[in-house]
Order: structure tokens, then sequence, then C-alpha cells
């Protein structure tokens, strides 16, 4: 019995629920209209825009040379926020190529373009990285429509860390700027930007290596005809270095104000000094306006120091260790030699050697060929070794240079040393061997070395 009114009280409860349910659901439509306002305002929040975009970052495209002044780039790239709401800028940059790792790169947020200039100086919080992988995050998030402005430096220290075989590398560099804020999803933006390095050849120490004292033509690539050239044999100061003729008279060896020893300024042998064979105490320079010229010899001024590098297939490129131009030859004949940024199509040099040579003339005399013609007016003196004491090749007579030989009178055999002088400056020292096979006897130069 008690089960049975329980039942029934249940079945009464149902019912009374059901009956309000559907009042409500007939006769309450402010409820109803509360929900769907509330609905609305959800699907309002939800549309707010977060969006991003950048400008200038493809304009900071750089390319680097040895030129000392083209070792740096500064430019800056702008982030703005375009949505509706604030959030934290990130912008990465990665790179695809050779040249990104081995370019620095630091950044920092400025107030403006004129904050951001070559003389600006980085402030200790700059984000520092490579071209090849750099992240920079804003400070304070970034409002609704406003703009935050990034300065890029780059400062290469040495050109040398930029070479390559080919002369040149390169690298493509995306930037990804994002835009996040507390339960929002970020927006980012990409833009690409290059750089490139050019006519950058690796440091090399050929013309100096073998011996110290080997003398060379300098040619430009191209016209094996023309010489590095001091113009009218001049030996002061001052002499213009100019494109010239390699021979004169139909002779085999250049006028020795064309022959150039390289002297080594380090122990690499890639840094040298450029020594010409009718002026021993000068050495190729520069003046104000990048003119080739002869200066007393200084191995303390950087413009008197030359950077050999290997371009390759027998070609080099002389660059200036004071301002990291490079030597460069006139299109025509008499031009003066001047300096200009390197370049892979016009700085090419050949480097022909001109090297003394050594032939037997008698049982009791040996010829020296001293690797050049010596220019009218001029001499240069052949001396041995003999006791000690630097004596005249010849027993009797002069032993200077009139043209490009000399005759020595030693009937020694055996090796003997000889050197060759103009006025107080050793040019070269060489060693000679004499054998005798009965009446013949063979001279051969077995060394040349700087003395």
């Amino acid at each position: 019995m008690t089960h049975l009114i329980e039942r029934i009280r249940r079945r009464h409860l149902v019912a009374f629920a059901i009956g309000i349910i559907l009042v409500s659901l007939t006769t309450g439509t402010a409820a109803h209209a509360y929900w769907t306002a509330q609905a609305r305002g959800t699907g309002a929040v939800t549309t707010t825009s977060v969006a991003i975009t950048q400008t200038d970052f493809p304009a900071l495209t750089t390319t680097y040379v040895n030129t000392l002044t083209r070792l740096q780039s500064t430019g800056s790239f702008v982030i703005t926020n375009t949505g509706q709401t604030a959030g934290t800028v990130t912008a990465s940059i990665a790179g695809a190529g050779s040249l990104g790792p081995l370019l620095p790169v630091r950044i920092w947020p400025v107030a403006n373009a004129a904050a951001c200039t070559a003389s600006s100086t980085p402030p200790s919080s700059a984000t520092t990285g490579t071209w090849a992988s750099v992240t920079v995050t804003g400070g304070t998030p970034l409002a609704a429509g406003a703009s935050q402005r990034f300065c890029v430096r780059t400062v290469v220290a040495d050109a040398s860390t930029l070479a390559a075989t080919t002369g040149a590398r390169d690298v493509t560099a995306t930037l990804t700027a994002s835009l996040g804020g507390t339960g929002w999803a970020n927006a980012s933006t990409t833009a690409a930007t290059t750089h490139r390095s050019v006519a950058i050849y690796p440091a090399s120490a050929v013309p100096a290596s073998t011996s110290d004292a080997h003398w060379y033509t300098m040619r430009p690539a191209g016209a094996s005809n023309l010489c590095a050239d001091v113009m009218y044999n001049g030996t002061g100061a001052g002499s213009y270095v100019i494109s010239y003729s390699c021979f004169d008279n139909s002779s085999t060896r250049p006028n020795s104000n064309r022959a150039w020893q390289f002297v080594p300024l380090d122990a690499s042998k890639q840094v040298v000094a450029l020594r010409p064979a009718h002026s021993g105490e000068m050495r190729l320079s520069t003046d104000t306006t990048g003119g080739a010229i002869l200066a007393a010899s200084n191995t303390t001024d950087a413009k008197q120091a030359w950077i050999v590098q290997a371009r390759g297939s027998g070609q080099y490129q002389l660059v200036s260790k004071a301002t990291g131009q490079c030597l460069v030859f006139p299109t025509s004949n008499n031009g003066r030699l001047t300096l200009a940024d390197c370049d892979q199509a016009k700085t090419g040099i050949t480097l022909p050697a001109t090297l003394p040579t050594v032939t037997a003339s008698s049982a009791s005399a040996f010829t020296v060929d001293v690797g050049w013609y010596l220019a009218g007016g001029y001499s240069q003196q052949v001396e041995m070794l003999s006791g000690g004491s630097w004596v005249s090749c010849r027993t009797s007579g002069t032993a200077s240079v009139s043209g490009s030989t000399v005759e020595c009178q030693r009937p020694t055999t055996g090796a003997g040393t000889l050197r060759l002088v103009s006025g107080d400056q050793v040019m070269y020292q060489f060693t000679i061997n004499r054998t005798a096979s009965g009446s013949t006897v063979t001279t051969t130069i077995t060394g040349v070395t700087a003395p």
C-alpha cells in the first residue's frame, strides 16, 4: 500500500515539472532574449581581429666587398599592429646560404628612422645573432594601430672571414614577425631580403712563398702585353705608376722599372710590400686621390701594404690594407693605376715571374741574367761572396749591369753565393753550383733567397 502511494506522488511531481517548463517556453520571452543577447556578445569577442604587417625589411639588401667602408650596413624595418587588440611582437630572422653564419647582426628597437643611422650606437640590450638565425622580442605590448621600428646593424671586422674561392657568397634571410597576446591566436607576416659578398677571395702567399726574392711583372688579366710601369723610370717618391708595354725594342726581358718584388710583411707572407727593381728603396703606394705612386719604404704605412688574394686560374688581386680597395689597371696604355672597389670582372691580374738565370760561358766564366733589362742611366752590381766579404763578380773591369746580363769571371768550381745590388739595396742573392766534367763546366742556380 505504501509503495502504491509513493508511485502516485512521483507521477504528480513529474507532471508538475513538465507543466512549469511548457509555461516558461511559451510565455517567458524575456528569458529567451537575454540568452540570445549573451550569444551575440560572445560572437563579437571572438571576431576581434589580430593582424600585423611589416615594411622596409626587403630594403635591407646589402652587397659586401673588400673595401673597409663597405663591410658594414645599418637599416631598419617596421612592424605595425593592424589588428584591434594589443599584443607582444616577436621578429625572427632565418637565413639560407653560406654567407648567413658569417654576418653578425645586432637588432634593437628605436623610436624612428632618425635614431637608426650608421653613427648610432647600439645599446647593450641589443639582441645579437647572425643573418642565419636571430630572434628579437619587443618589450611592452604593441597597442592596436601602433608601430615599432627595429634598427639592424651588421659590421664585418675582417673581410677575410667572408672569403670564398669563387669570390662570392650570399644569404636569403626571411623575417617572420608575429603578434601574440593572452587568449589570442598569433598573427604573423613574412618578408625576405638578400645579402651578398662579391670579389672577396682567400688570401694567398703564392707569389712570395717559393722565394722571398722572386720578382714579377704585374699585368691585367686579358692583356698580357701591358705591365705596371714606373713612369719615365722615375726613382723618387711621388713617381707615377702607369700601364705600359712590357717590352721595349723587341727585348725578351722587361725593363727593371716594370719588375716588382713581393716583400713579405708578416709571417703569413699574405701581406706584402711591392718593391720596384730599378729603385730598391721605394715601394708601391697611393696618394690622396687613390692613384698609384712610389713612396719611400715604410713598413708601418698601411698604404704600402697589400693583401694578395688568389682568384684562381693563375689570377690574383692586390687589396690595399689601408682602404680595402683593389689595384686596378686602366683600360688604355699610359693610363695611371688606381684604387677602386674590387670587382670580379675588372681587378684580376697575372704575375709572370722574372727570375735570374746563370749559364756557363766558358770554363773560367759564367753569365748572370738578372731577370730584367736595366733602363739606361742606372746600374746594378753583381757581387760574389769570397772569404767572408762581397767582392766584384769580375777579376777585372766592372760588374755593373748595363743591359740584362753580366759575365762573372770566376773559374772556381763548387758552390758559390752571389747577390745583385742596386745602390745600397740588396735586390736578391742566390747560390750557384759549378761542376766540371772534363772541359765542360755546368753552372746552375740552386736557390734564390731574400738578403
